[in-house]
C-alpha cells in the first residue's frame, strides 16, 4: 500500500470540495482532491449550476441592500416554520442551527468573492425565465421579510473554452444555448472549477473512493482509498475535508433515513453516504437526515434506473392536475419541486404511503400546445418528438398513458400499474378513482375559469407563472390554469418522489468542524456540502441554495484546515 502526504486532503470535487481545495491552496498548502467518480464535479456537474448568495457583492454594486436581520428571519421561517419566533434571540431555532444560518449569511458572499476575484469562476447574476440577468424570481415571496428578492441568484458565465466544451451537449437549466457570457449549467461550473484547480497546482485524482478515516490519539490524520492502482493511504498534515455528497444512491440509507420512498435521483452515482458510514465510530451527531432537496421523477424511468439525468421540476401544462389513487388533488402542481416531493409521503409509513405514486393528468390541449419550454419535459411535443430540454434516448411518448374517455383512461392507467406492480408493492387505483377524478376536474375547471385556485393557490406567485411559461392564447385569468376540455382524449404520466440529492449527515459547527454528540469538534476533520447536516434543514431557500451552501461551507472548511499547525 503506497502512502502520499499533503497538507490538506479533500474528499469530493463538486462545488463544496473544489471551493475548499482552492481556499486551502490560496494559503500555499499542498492539496490533494480525491474524487470517487471518473470526472470532476460530482452532483454539481449534473446540476443547473446556479448558486444562492445573500448580500453578495454583485447585488450590492447594483444598490440592492440585503439586511442581515431580515435575511436570517427569512431563512429561519422557511427552515424551521414550527419553531420560528421572530422575537427570540435565535428566532426560536436551536443555537447550533441558528449559528449555521448566521454563518451562511455572513460567509457565502465571502466565498463567492474569493472565487470571482481570484479568477476561479466567471460569476454573473442568474438569468431569469425572461432571459434577463438578475431577474430570477425568488422561490418564496415573503414581502415582510424578503427585502432583497432579486440579486441573490448567481451563476457561472460561459467563456470560449466553455462554449467549445458544451458543443453537442443536451440542454439543461433554463435551456440557454451556450454562448460567451451566457449562464452555464453545472457542467460549465465544474469545468471552471477543474481548470482553476489545475492552474493552481492542486493534485486531483479521480476514481479514488475514500474507504477509511485515519486517527491518532483522537485527531484525524488522513484517509485510505480504493484507487485504480489498489489501496492507498493519504496522510494530511493539517486536516481532512469531506465533501463527498449525500446518500441518494444508497437504497439502504435512503429507506432507513428519508421521510419517504424515492424512485430516482439527480445525484451523482458515487453519492452513497460514505461520510455517514465512515464516521459511525466517531460519535458524531447526525441531523436533517430525513430531509432532501426534493423533486419528482417519471415513475417508469425511476423504476428502470435510480440515476435520473433530468427531473420534473414543475409539471407542465395548464389544463393539468396531479391526483392520487382516489382521483383527488393533493398539492399545488406548480409549487416548487422541493414542496411537491413530500406530497408523495402524505399518510406516512403507517398507511403504506398511499400517495407514493401520483398521476399527472392532462388533456389534449396540453399535448397539442406547441410551446417548447424549459419545464415541458416529460410531456412530448405535439408530433411526438422530445422537447429541447430533455434526456437523450428517452422516448417521452412511452411514458404517456391515454384514453378517449375517463373510464377508458382509468382502465389503461390500471393496466399500466399492473405491469409495474412487482416494483411498486402492488400500487393500484382506488375503486372510486373515476368518480373522484371527474369531481376534481369539475372543481378545477371552476378555479381555472375564475383564475383563483381556492384549494392550493396555484399560480399565485411569480416563480410559478414564470417557470410554467407564457399563457396559451385566450387565457387572461391565471396562466397556470385552463379548463379541461369537455371530451377526451385524456392523458397522464406517472410520478414518484425523487431527490436532487440528500442533505443530512454529521453536524458541523460554524468553523466547518465535524462535531460529536456533545458538541465538541473532532480535531482536523471538516465537512461541507451535502454530506453534512445542511444549514437549510427542510427548506429550499431559493434557486441555487444547494450550491450556495456548498460553496460557503467548503470555503470555511478550506480556510480552517489551512490555519491548523501541521503535524509531522
Amino acid at each position: 500500500m503506497s502512502t502520499t502526504t499533503a497538507d490538506v486532503i479533500v474528499v469530493g470535487s463538486g462545488a463544496a470540495g473544489a471551493t475548499a481545495a482552492l481556499r486551502a491552496r490560496a494559503d500555499g498548502n499542498d492539496v490533494i482532491v480525491l474524487e470517487a467518480g471518473p470526472q470532476v464535479g460530482g452532483t454539481t456537474r449534473r446540476s443547473s449550476g446556479g448558486f444562492w448568495a445573500p448580500n453578495n457583492s454583485l447585488m450590492r454594486a447594483r444598490g440592492i441592500e440585503d439586511p442581515r436581520d431580515y435575511a436570517l428571519k427569512y431563512m429561519a421561517r422557511l427552515s424551521y416554520p414550527e419553531l420560528y419566533d421572530p422575537e427570540h434571540p435565535t428566532l426560536g431555532v436551536p443555537q447550533a442551527d441558528y449559528d449555521m444560518l448566521a454563518v451562511t449569511y455572513d460567509r457565502t458572499t465571502e466565498a463567492v468573492d474569493f472565487l470571482k476575484d481570484n479568477g476561479h469562476i466567471a460569476i454573473i447574476e442568474m438569468q431569469g425565465f425572461t432571459g434577463e440577468a438578475g431577474d430570477f424570481p425568488p422561490y418564496y415571496e415573503q414581502p415582510d421579510l424578503d427585502k432583497a428578492p432579486y440579486g441573490r441568484h448567481l451563476g457561472a458565465a460561459y467563456d470560449e473554452a466553455g462554449v467549445a466544451a458544451a458543443a453537442g451537449e443536451a440542454l439543461r437549466g433554463q435551456g440557454a444555448q451556450p454562448t460567451v457570457g451566457n449562464q452555464g449549467d453545472g457542467r460549465e461550473l465544474s469545468r471552471q472549477f477543474e481548470a482553476s484547480m489545475a492552474r493552481e497546482g492542486i493534485d486531483v485524482r479521480v476514481n479514488h473512493r475514500v474507504d477509511g478515516i485515519l486517527k491518532d490519539d483522537g485527531e484525524v490524520t488522513g484517509v485510505t482509498a480504493t484507487t485504480p492502482g489498489g489501496q492507498e493511504t493519504f496522510n494530511a498534515r493539517k486536516g481532512v475535508i469531506f465533501a463527498s455528497g449525500g446518500f441518494s444512491m444508497s437504497e439502504a440509507l435512503s429507506d432507513d433515513l428519508l421521510m419517504g420512498p424515492i424512485y430516482g435521483t439527480g445525484a451523482a452515482p458515487e453519492c452513497r453516504g460514505d461520510f455517514i458510514q465512515l464516521t459511525k465510530d466517531f460519535d458524531v451527531e447526525l441531523a436533517h437526515t430525513e430531509h432532501a432537496w426534493w423533486c419528482e421523477v417519471p415513475l417508469e424511468l425511476g423504476l428502470e434506473s435510480r440515476i435520473q439525468d433530468w427531473l420534473v421540476f414543475i409539471p407542465w401544462g395548464d389544463s393539468m392536475i396531479t391526483v392520487n389513487r382516489e382521483g383527488h388533488r393533493v398539492v399545488n402542481e406548480k409549487a416548487l419541486y422541493n414542496d411537491r416531493g413530500p406530497a408523495h409521503f402524505i399518510g406516512g409509513k403507517e398507511e403504506g404511503y398511499p400517495n407514493r405514486i401520483l398521476m399527472m393528468v392532462f388533456d389534449e390541449g396540453v399535448l397539442q400546445n406547441p410551446l417548447d419550454w424549459v419545464t415541458r419535459w416529460p410531456i412530448p411535443m405535439p408530433d411526438g418528438s422530445s422537447p429541447s430540454v430533455s434526456i437523450p434516448g428517452v422516448k417521452e411518448t412511452d411514458l404517456v398513458i391515454s384514453g378517449d374517455t375517463l373510464e377508458e383512461f382509468a382502465a389503461n392507467v390500471e393496466a399500466r400499474l399492473a405491469t409495474l406492480a412487482d416494483k411498486t408493492d402492488g400500487f393500484d387505483l382506488a375503486p372510486g378513482f373515476v368518480e373522484g377524478l371527474k369531481a376534481e376536474i369539475e372543481r378545477f375547471n371552476g378555479f381555472a375559469a375564475s383564475g383563483v385556485d381556492e384549494d392550493f393557490q396555484r399560480g399565485s406567485v411569480r416563480i410559478q407563472t414564470e417557470m410554467y411559461g407564457p399563457p396559451r392564447p385566450g387565457n387572461d385569468k391565471n396562466p397556470t390554469m385552463f379548463p379541461f376540455r369537455d371530451s377526451g382524449p385524456y392523458h397522464c404520466i406517472l410520478l414518484g418522489a425523487g431527490t436532487l440529492e440528500t442533505k443530512g449527515g454529521p453536524r458541523i459547527d460554524p468553523h466547518a468542524r465535524v462535531v460529536r454528540k456533545d458538541g465538541t469538534p473532532i480535531p482536523r476533520l471538516y465537512g461541507a456540502g451535502n454530506c453534512i447536516a445542511n444549514p437549510t434543514a427542510g427548506a429550499y431557500w431559493s434557486g441555487g441554495a444547494t450550491l450556495g451552501t456548498a460553496m460557503a461551507t467548503g470555503f470555511i472548511a478550506g480556510e480552517q484546515a489551512s490555519a491548523q499547525e501541521p503535524v509531522a
